[in-house]
């Protein structure tokens, strides 16, 4: 039986900004306004999609 592909749980800014269509200053105002939660990964940040959903799509958990 074929394993099914996990969702992204997690996406880098970049990927972010195409994904819900937003600028990479919308990102960083969100994260400097505390709305998002970011995380370092070595030398990549790293954002919750829930979070960004929840953000820009209005999904509610």
């Amino acid at each position: 039986m074929p394993k099914q592909k996990e969702p992204k749980r997690s996406i880098r800014i970049r990927n972010a900004c195409d994904v819900y269509d937003v600028s990479r200053s919308t990102i960083y105002r969100a994260i400097y306004d505390g709305r998002i939660t970011p995380v370092k990964v070595g030398g990549c940040t790293i954002l919750s999609v829930s979070q960004l959903d929840k953000l820009f799509l209005g999904v509610q958990e």
